[in-house]
């Protein structure tokens, strides 16, 4: 990035002299196209590109820009990113514990701080594989010092890939070899990819490579399949008649779905649930329903699977997993009881719900103030009863969406009572109620709960101008139209 758009000019020089020393100096092409106050650095060589970088960065803070003085600053920046690159590397074996590394695998170890592959950065990608391969290891009763030095050096191909060529695993071995590392640890670098032979090692740093790279987040591909997963998401549901919008949230595993009142009926929206879930289970998708009083015959037959489960619970097979958890005063017990809803269910709900496997219980109990309230909720899913612990945590994550905007909605807006149907009222009364709730949880000053906030802010001008502001007001002030 550029400070204006003069430097321009300046970077090329007369007659082009400054840009044609930079680039010979640095190895590298600079674009300079209408992109405002910016310049691109192209080069395959990541040490190049960096270079550069900070070259063109010294220049255009110390203002003098001439070959002569490019010259000094290149040489300057190429001694700032080989001590980068030895500070990286002797940090990278330290923090792995690894000793008697041969100097010149510790500079390619630090030359992967400027390597990237899908957009992950392969330092911190062979420090990941590091740790996996020692976790691993130390589960297998292998060596896990061994195992660690191996994953922090299974990548070092690439730090020499734009000057050598051959597969990066196949130079790393031989890089590995070279510099005196021992055979177990050659051809585990060498075969991390399922080349050539194999040993437990080896099999350790592939599972552990595989780990770091699929983690998601970690790389480009990872992210732009995740965006398209929560996208087709979102477009299943709007593929459906009566149907406004739809919100893919908490990472794909919850679906938000908003009808239009009057085409979409309290009865329609069960069958909807029904065939929105069809389409998802068609793409090789798993759901989570909840079941309720709106479905009463669904809802009859699960509670009828779980009172047989009560009253015979030696005779039916079945899961459980129970958290506990104790915040804000309360401590909330929940027992998640599972069946099999092919081997229990009538034969006419299991067929309306497709690829339906399992049944689930919630039972949760909480205590705060010494008062105890016991609650009883029922799920459909498609996954297998033996995930009791899976559904649990998909069972949370909605109810903790729940309590952090739904439930605060309808006990302090009391908006389940609203009864705004025509046109456009429903969607802005909706969007108000937000943006008034997030102002109040913005409160600099918070005084009681939201409900009691909303009071104040209706009885107290200056109270509500500091909500709206962001921010109290001088002692004594006073905020008039």
């Amino acid at each position: 990035n550029l400070p204006n758009e003069e430097m321009k000019g300046r970077i090329i020089g007369r007659e082009g002299r400054n840009i044609r020393a930079l680039e010979a100096a640095c190895g590298v092409d600079l674009i300079v196209d209408d992109t405002p106050e910016a310049v691109v650095i192209s080069s395959f060589n990541p040490i190049r590109r960096e270079v550069a970088r900070i070259s063109l960065e010294h220049l255009i803070s110390d203002g003098r820009i001439h070959p002569a003085r490019i010259e000094e600053m290149v040489k300057k920046a190429e001694k700032e990113v080989d001590d980068a690159i030895k500070e990286a590397g002797q940090r990278a074996v330290f923090d792995v514990g690894a000793h008697g590394i041969n100097p010149e695998l510790v500079r390619l170890v630090g030359r992967l701080k400027y390597r990237t592959s899908y957009g992950q950065n392969q330092y911190q990608h062979s420090m990941e594989v590091a740790f996996l391969a020692g976790v691993i290891a130390g589960e297998l009763d292998q060596n896990v010092k061994r195992a660690k030095r191996a994953g922090m050096l299974h990548d070092i191909g690439k730090g020499v890939d734009h000057e050598q060529e051959g597969p990066h695993a196949q130079v790393g071995g031989e890089l590995a070899k070279k510099y005196g590392e021992s055979p177990e640890i050659v051809i585990a670098v060498a075969s991390h990819h399922d080349d050539g032979p194999t040993t437990v090692l080896a099999n350790i740093i592939q599972a552990a490579d595989a780990l770091s790279g699929a983690r998601p987040g970690a790389r480009r591909e990872m992210i732009e399949t995740y965006v398209k997963r929560l996208d087709d998401l979102e477009k299943i549901a709007l593929s459906f008649s009566g149907v406004n919008r739809s919100f893919a949230i908490q990472a794909g595993r919850e679906l938000r779905i908003m009808v239009e009142a009057d085409k979409v009926t309290d009865e329609g929206s069960t069958v909807l649930a029904r065939e929105i879930a069809k389409k998802i289970v068609g793409k090789r998708a798993e759901y989570i329903l909840a079941v309720k009083g709106n479905q009463p015959g669904l809802h009859k037959a699960v509670q009828g699977c779980f009172q047989a489960l009560d009253a015979a619970p030696q005779g039916m097979v079945h899961f459980v997993a129970e958290t506990t958890e104790r915040r804000h005063g309360r401590r909330e017990t929940r027992r998640v009881t599972t069946l099999s809803a092919v081997a229990y269910l009538p034969e006419k709900p299991l067929w309306d719900w497709p690829k339906l496997e399992t049944l689930v219980r919630v039972e949760s109990t909480t205590v705060r103030s010494g008062k105890t309230v016991a609650q009883t909720r029922y799920y459909i899913s498609t996954l297998s009863p033996k995930e009791a612990e899976t559904i649990a945590r998909g069972v949370r994550s909605h109810w903790g969406i729940e309590n952090q905007l739904h439930w605060v909605l309808d006990v302090a807006f009391n908006e389940d009572a609203n009864r705004t149907r025509k046109g456009n009222g429903p969607e802005c009364s909706a969007i108000l109620r937000h943006i008034v709730l997030n102002l109040l949880r913005q409160d600099p000053i918070p005084f009681g709960s939201i409900k009691t906030r909303r009071l104040r802010a209706a009885m107290s001008q200056d109270y509500r101008m500091e909500a709206l502001l962001g921010f109290p007001l001088a002692q004594g002030g006073s905020v008039h139209p």
